[in-house]
C-alpha cells in the first residue's frame, strides 16, 4: 500500500505546499487529470514496471478492505514520511485528502457480484495516469465529522455520505435533540454555486411549496446566502434503491411484477412535478437516487431523491465525462462503465447530452433505462443494443418490453409526454403482468409488495 499512496502524497505537493494545491482543486484551476499525471509520474518512479499491477492491486485492495482507523494510521505514517518538509497544516490537509480514496474504490467496483466495492476485477489493468481517475478524489473534503452547519450551528455534520464533483452531502443532527437528522447537500462547485444562486431559486421554491409530496424526500431548507450554498433533505433510513438491488438481489420470476410497480410509482411521483407551471424535471433520476423510507404508518415508499437540483448535478458529471472522454486512452480495462461519470450519462437522454432545454421527456427516458437494469437485477448494467434480446431471454413480457421501448425511443416526441401519462398507461395495464394489486392501492407511494 505505502508506494501506490506515498506517490498521492507526493503528487499533492508537486507545485507547492498541499493546502495551496488542493485549494486549486477545488476551485478548477488544478486539473484533476494533472494530479493523475504527477501520481503516475511518481508510481513509476518508485515502482518497476513489471510490479506496478500487483503493487496497485495490493494497494487499492487493502485501502478498500482495511477499517477506517487502520487505514487512518497508515496514512499517518506515510504523511509524516512523505511530507516531513510540509506544514502541520499541509500535512493535514494530505491526511484528510486520502481518507476519501477507499470509499471512492469501493464506489467504483461495487457490482451485483461484490455489493461492497471490495473485490477488484481479475481483469483491471492500469498502464497510464488517466486509469488512476476513477480512485482519485475530485476534491478534498470541506467538512468533517463535528464541525457546524454553515448558518445553522445548532446542528452538526454526523456522517458524510459522499463527495464529488458537485457537493458533499452530510448526515446531520440537532446538538441537543438526537434524534432530529437530516441531509445536508453543500454546493461546492463555483459554477454551480452560481446557477444555483441565480437560475435554480425558482425551482427551488416551487419544490417547497410541494415538498410534502409523499414521493419526494422532502426538501426541507435551502440557504443559498450560507458559503456554501446547502440544501436540507429528509434523511431516508432505508438507504437507496441501488444499494438494495445489489444487497438483496431479487428473484427473477419477480423482478417484473415489481419492477413493474416501482416505475409506475416513480412515474406518477415524476407527473406531479412534470405538470407544475412551470414544470419541475428531475434530470438525474436513476437507483441511486431513489430512497427508501419507512412511513410512521408502516408503509415502505420509494422516494425520489435530489428533486430541485437533479440537472445541476447530472450537468456537472456531462461536463466532466465529455472533458475526460477527450483525453487519449481514456478507458481502465476491467471497469464496467466509463469511470466515475458514466453512472449519470447512463440515464441521460440523447437531448440531455446535446445540451438541450429540460423536458419531462428526459425523465421517461432515464425511468426506461432504470426498468431494464430491475429486470436484468444488476442497477449497474449499461443498456446496449442487444437489451431486448436479454429480456425476452428472461421471460420478460412483450408488454413489458414494448413499454421500455417507448420509453427510450431516440425522438423524445415518441416516448410518453410526461410522468403522468406513462403511469397512467401502466396502471390500466398492471394486471397483465401480475403486478401486486395492494401496490398505491392501500397507500400512496406504498411500494412494500414490490420490495
Amino acid at each position: 500500500m505505502f508506494e501506490f499512496f506515498a506517490a498521492v502524497a507526493g503528487a499533492l505537493a508537486v507545485s507547492g505546499p498541499v493546502v495551496k494545491n488542493l485549494g486549486e482543486l477545488a476551485r478548477g484551476a488544478l486539473d484533476l487529470c494533472k494530479l493523475a499525471e504527477w501520481v503516475w509520474k511518481r508510481v513509476c518512479q518508485r515502482v518497476p514496471e513489471a510490479q506496478r499491477q500487483p503493487v496497485i492491486r495490493r494497494a487499492l485492495t487493502e485501502a478498500a478492505s482495511l477499517p477506517p482507523q487502520q487505514f487512518e494510521q497508515k496514512v499517518h505514517e506515510i504523511i509524516e514520511r512523505e511530507l516531513a518538509d510540509q506544514s502541520p497544516a499541509d500535512r493535514q490537509a494530505a491526511k484528510d485528502y486520502l481518507s476519501l480514496i477507499p470509499e471512492m474504490i469501493r464506489t467504483t467496483f461495487r457490482s451485483k457480484k461484490d455489493p461492497s466495492g471490495r473485490t477488484l476485477p481479475d481483469n483491471l489493468n492500469i498502464q497510464r495516469s488517466l486509469d488512476l481517475l476513477p480512485f482519485l478524489p475530485p476534491r478534498p473534503p470541506r467538512f468533517k465529522v463535528n464541525d457546524p452547519v454553515p448558518g445553522k450551528p445548532e446542528w452538526i455534520f454526523v456522517e458524510r455520505l459522499g463527495i464529488g464533483g458537485f457537493a458533499e452531502v452530510w448526515k446531520a443532527r440537532h446538538q441537543r435533540f438526537a434524534n432530529m437528522t437530516s441531509v445536508i447537500k453543500i454546493c461546492l462547485d463555483p459554477q454551480s454555486q452560481e446557477r444555483l444562486v441565480k437560475h435554480e431559486a425558482t425551482i427551488l421554491n416551487q419544490i417547497l411549496r410541494h415538498g410534502r409530496h409523499p414521493g419526494i424526500v422532502a426538501l426541507r431548507g435551502v440557504s443559498l446566502g450560507s458559503d456554501p450554498p446547502w440544501l436540507e433533505y429528509e434523511y431516508a433510513e432505508g438507504g437507496d434503491l441501488h444499494q438494495f438491488l445489489l444487497r438483496h438481489p431479487w428473484p427473477v420470476e419477480k423482478r417484473e411484477a415489481r419492477a413493474w410497480s416501482i416505475i409506475r410509482t416513480l412515474a406518477g411521483t415524476l407527473g406531479y412535478f412534470h405538470r407544475l407551471n412551470p414544470k419541475v424535471i428531475h434530470r438525474d433520476i436513476k437507483p441511486s437516487n431513489v430512497f427508501l423510507q419507512r412511513r410512521a404508518n408502516g408503509a415502505m415508499v420509494c422516494l425520489i431523491g435530489d428533486f430541485g437540483i437533479g440537472d445541476l448535478a447530472v450537468q456537472k458529471d456531462l461536463a466532466d465525462a465529455a472533458t475526460q472522454a477527450r483525453q487519449p486512452t481514456f478507458a481502465v480495462s476491467g471497469l464496467s462503465t466509463s469511470l466515475r461519470f458514466a453512472h449519470t450519462a447512463m440515464y441521460a437522454s440523447p437531448q440531455q447530452k446535446a445540451g438541450a432545454a429540460p423536458q419531462p421527456t428526459d425523465d421517461i427516458y432515464a425511468l426506461g433505462v432504470m426498468w431494464y437494469q430491475l429486470l436484468v437485477g444488476d442497477p449497474t448494467r449499461p443498456m446496449d443494443h442487444e437489451w431486448r434480446d436479454e429480456l425476452e431471454a428472461l421471460g420478460v413480457s412483450p408488454a413489458t418490453i414494448d413499454h421500455i421501448a417507448e420509453c427510450v425511443r431516440k425522438d423524445a416526441t415518441k416516448r410518453p409526454a410526461d410522468g403522468t401519462e406513462l403511469a397512467q398507461r401502466l396502471a390500466g395495464e398492471a394486471v397483465a403482468v401480475g403486478s401486486p394489486p395492494s401496490v398505491q392501492s392501500r397507500r400512496a407511494g406504498s411500494v412494500d409488495a414490490a420490495l
